[in-house]
């Protein structure tokens, strides 16, 4: 149900990123436990990662996940989405979790050519924890939550252009970049 997409990030992912996206077993695995483990590592002096996009996608509805991030300043980890049919960013792009390594999560929802957003940080610090991560799609409204607690509501009557009734259904994203304009330039440690 799940694709790598493969290559540099500042090719696959832009803004700025350092990594290099694989295939390899050791930065997207299962643990033997049911969990996806997305991890960075540091070859030749090249950090590598993995960017995994799912094969389904829907129109309305809900996408959950259950997390667990470290707080690791110079890593971008995100649980995001676009839109199926068109291209970026009229297709609409929502970050339902990004981190930066500030202790904190944030979401955003962007508008088909990204003159404006609406964005929240989840009110509780990160703790290593596993937290329940979930987009709520319905006509004209799109509602991330952290742990059942609203912390993005955005609507098209506020967020135009609105791409989100018109682009084919959102399709799930899931990686880590490293350093780039998320993090401040940061390097990984």
């Amino acid at each position: 149900k799940w694709n790598h997409v493969t290559g540099r990030g500042s090719v696959v992912g832009g803004n700025n990123e350092t990594e290099i996206y694989t295939s390899n077993a050791a930065n997207a695995h299962l643990d033997g436990n049911g969990h996806l483990v997305i991890a960075v590592t540091e070859v030749s002096g090249s950090f590598h990662s993995a960017r995994l996009t799912s094969r389904f996608s829907q129109l309305y509805g809900s996408w959950e996940a259950s997390i667990a991030l470290p707080n690791s300043p110079g890593c971008w980890p995100a649980f995001w989405f676009l839109g199926k049919n068109g291209s970026w960013p009229g297709c609409g792009e929502i970050d339902c979790l990004e981190s930066y390594g500030t202790s904190f999560t944030d979401g955003t929802v962007w508008n088909a050519d990204v003159s404006n957003s609406v964005n929240g940080v989840s009110a509780r610090p990160m703790d290593d924890g596993f937290h329940v991560y979930r987009l709520t799609s319905t006509q004209g409204r799109i509602t991330l939550y952290r742990d059942n607690i609203a912390f993005v509501e955005a609507d098209s009557s506020a967020l135009t252009p609105w791409p989100f009734d018109i682009n084919g259904g959102l399709y799930c994203l899931l990686n880590i970049a490293t350093n780039g304009t998320g993090t401040g330039g940061v390097r990984p440690d």
